[in-house]
């Protein structure tokens, strides 16, 4: 599996764990992807190296950014189900939405107007700032959650028995033909506001569409939003829908036809205004300087208060595995053990079976290479009772985030005392990202890891 892939596994996850997520259309990726074919050959060829991610993952941070990430259970709380990969932590989703649910820091906005009025005011303004700063893929990132509140504007989340049955059949009911997307304004203090109001004009019209596809059911758009507003799932409401997508389908599916296209026509007028008050030059990977560890929080030291290391996540490889454990793990915690350097490393602890478990860099914190460079990555490790083996791991990923190279350590299988783990690796063609993993398998005891490094070799 590649590692973008690996990465966005949890769309799998969600259809079984949790069944009830509301999901404007089905996925955001078919309007989002219908908006960008939409805008002029430049715009189009600045968000390129994004574009994939920017459809497949970016645009549906906002519905990924919850607490339960890497926890039991997922959304529904099944105490018999899988665990959640932890997205959230992966690629830093919460720095993105500007608002950390554990931590309680930043600001949350709901995804239904009038809330997500402000929400994509708040987040064009992000967005442009990041790309006017020359932070590229932060801004492409912040982006993606812009047209999230966007899209969910136009998908009825005011009334969520509409919202949760709303269903693009395939990418023809997001096509948007020759459409021309419009510029909003040319002035960047007016932009977020005349975004919130395109915001509002969207829906208006899904609104107007609405009424017109009740007509002559006995119901109302105003007595829709009374029951909403006592009960966020109606169950008069719920029979309701379900009857009307049975008796007239072809009317419902024409309801959500048209939503769903003027929802990629405002995702286009948005993209196009933000591109064009932005500078469009994707930067290219840094020079990295010879001897420098370029690893983020080597030592596992820093943590922002949620007792995991910044910059790192851990890999739940096989999500039933009840036994396994991964902690950041303070000196002395478990037989007397300490950290190699400082007061913290990271502990593997009854790694299950060949899946195994691993912590990892986080996406943000990955390092942007050029092909043809070659790197020199080690890390110390030390086991206790492992029985099965620890390693050293450095992946080698493309623009699209999937895995194009990994090379492993020695594995370490009985090391009482902390040794060192290395590998060389040379950034083939294509290479664009580098992160390290630290990985343990078929364990019945302990493997701790601390000081990475990732120097580039001149």
């Amino acid at each position: 599996m590649s590692a973008f892939a690996a990465a966005v596994g949890w769309m799998g996850v969600l259809a079984v764990c949790c069944p009830r997520r509301a999901e404007a259309w089905g996925g955001h990726e078919l309007i989002t992807r219908a908006a960008v074919a939409t805008l002029p050959a430049e715009q189009q060829a600045f968000l390129a190296p994004e574009a994939h991610a920017l459809a497949s993952l970016y645009c549906t941070f906002p519905d990924l950014n919850w607490p339960n990430q890497g926890q039991w259970g997922g959304g529904d709380g099944d105490p018999a189900g899988a665990r959640f990969p932890d997205t959230r932590r992966e690629w830093g989703i919460s720095a993105y939405c500007a608002w950390d649910p554990v931590l309680g820091v930043g600001k949350g906005y709901p995804h239904a107007p009038p809330g997500s009025y402000e929400a994509s005011s708040v987040h064009f303004r992000r967005a442009l700032a990041a790309l006017r700063e020359g932070k590229y893929e932060d801004g492409v990132r912040v982006c993606g959650v812009l047209l999230h509140y966007v899209q969910d504007s136009g998908s009825f989340p005011h009334l969520q028995p509409f919202h949760r049955s709303a269903r693009l059949r395939g990418p023809e009911d997001a096509f948007l033909g020759d459409y021309q997307p419009q510029r909003l304004t040319d002035n960047p203090e007016q932009a977020p506001e005349k975004v919130a109001q395109r915001v509002r004009e969207l829906v208006e019209f899904t609104e107007q569409k609405l009424v017109a596809a009740l007509e002559g059911t006995g119901l109302t758009l105003d007595k829709a939003k009374a029951l909403c507003a006592k009960e966020l799932t109606p169950a008069e409401l719920m029979r309701f829908v379900a009857d009307l997508r049975e008796e007239h389908p072809d009317r419902w599916q024409a309801l959500v036809q048209d939503a769903g296209r003027e929802s990629g026509r405002a995702c286009a007028d948005v993209l196009c205004t933000l591109l064009s008050l932005a500078p469009l030059q994707a930067p290219r990977a840094p020079e990295h300087a010879s001897g420098a560890n370029l690893a983020f929080n080597p030592s596992f030291e820093q943590d922002d208060g949620d007792g995991v290391p910044d910059g790192w996540v851990v890999g739940w490889l096989d999500l039933k595995d009840r036994v396994g454990r991964a902690e950041w793990y303070a000196s002395g915690t478990h037989w007397g053990s300490n950290a190699r350097t400082g007061r913290h490393c990271v502990l593997l602890l009854w790694a299950p079976g060949e899946n195994g478990l691993e912590w990892r860099q986080t996406w943000p914190q990955a390092i942007k290479v050029r092909p043809g460079d070659r790197y020199d990555c080690s890390a110390w490790i030390r086991t206790r009772s492992a029985g099965g083996v620890a390693y050293l791991a450095v992946q080698v990923a493309d623009t699209d985030y999937s895995e194009i190279a990994v090379v492993k350590s020695q594995p370490v299988s009985d090391a009482p005392a902390w040794q060192e783990s290395h590998v060389e690796v040379r950034v083939p063609e294509g290479g664009k990202w580098l992160r390290v993993t630290l990985y343990s398998n078929m364990s019945e005891g302990a493997a701790w890891f601390d000081d990475v490094k990732v120097m580039k070799q001149g």
